[in-house]
């Protein structure tokens, strides 16, 4: 954590290892070069919507029951703090756009 540059930082072997641990390894490797310091203040910042702009949006929830950043607990915390309109289970981890490109595409033009 960098309080001053209001930025926290993984260690890059762990962010790998949580993040891309399905992916092939030329994918894990371009995960790894794409590792950047994540800025707090997105995280750490109160957000005000409305049933009327945000609540009119249709959303649809991916669960990861392979992911090591989100833990399935969270992610049944997070739908249900914003129910979804379907929620769709991919055997996958984190980044699944990598280790699981053809299944995501699938989810969305189904959608």
């Amino acid at each position: 954590m960098d309080e001053a540059a209001g930025v926290v930082a993984l260690d890059e072997s762990g962010f790998v290892d949580a993040f891309f641990h399905d992916a092939e390894p030329a994918l894990r490797e371009l995960g790894r070069t794409l590792l950047a310091p994540e800025p707090v203040g997105p995280l750490a910042t109160p957000i005000a919507v409305t049933a009327g702009s945000f609540g009119g949006v249709r959303k649809v929830y991916v669960t990861t029951s392979d992911d090591r950043v989100v833990s399935p607990s969270l992610q049944a915390r997070m739908i249900a703090d914003t129910p979804c309109d379907a929620v769709i289970s991919l055997a996958a981890g984190h980044a699944s756009y990598l280790s699981a490109p053809d299944a995501i595409v699938d989810i969305l033009t189904a959608l």
